[in-house]
């Protein structure tokens, strides 16, 4: 025999569930405590802000003399020396220096063949792994082992190019990879 249970009159065996104050409530709780505490840690610190007052002065002090305030008023401008000095001090100037650096360097550039240097380093292995970057973009260059008074650089060059087009062409196709070049004057 089967026993049948009748679950639709079972009770529930759920409780109400108790919320608490609004998750907000306890958010502006505590960062309105957290001003508060800031705040006393500010003017422990710094010190409470003086209060604004204005001192009368005694009613028998006597007035300042007309005569005298001119005084004060000159000695509180501020006394600027380099009027009379500047003039005393010129510089020669030609017109050489007055020529802008791009100019110069766009007439030493004017003609002739063009070399790019993408970098210079002094450990090969940093040139090596340019000169892959850039051959991995499709652009051929060089390393030039170069010996100075500060010691020996590696140079990772691109070129001779005979066009100023093609140089800013490959300039252009090296800042899409982020690589920096200089031109240099390729000598004959």
């Amino acid at each position: 025999m089967s026993t049948r249970r009748d679950y639709k009159t079972r009770p529930k065996s759920r409780r109400p569930v108790k919320r608490g104050a609004p998750p907000w409530l306890w958010m502006t709780t505590g960062l309105m405590a957290g001003l508060f505490a800031a705040m006393l840690m500010y003017l422990h610190r710094h010190g409470a802000p003086p209060a604004l007052t204005v001192q009368q002065p005694p009613a028998d002090a006597p007035t300042p003399r007309a005569d005298t305030a001119p005084a004060v008023a000159e000695s509180s401008e501020p006394r600027y020396d380099f009027y009379t000095l500047l003039p005393k001090r010129e510089v020669e100037i030609s017109s050489e220096d007055l020529e802008p650096a791009r100019e110069r360097e766009a007439k030493r550039l004017a003609a002739g063949p063009w070399l790019l240097q993408a970098g210079s380093f002094r450990q090969y292995s940093q040139a090596d792994a340019l000169r892959a970057q850039l051959a991995m973009s499709g652009l051929e260059s060089s390393i030039d082992l170069t010996e100075g008074d500060n010691g020996v650089w590696h140079r990772v060059r691109l070129g001779p190019y005979t066009s100023k087009r093609e140089v800013d062409r490959i300039r252009s196709k090296l800042a899409r990879v982020q690589v920096r070049a200089i031109i240099i004057k390729a000598s004959p």
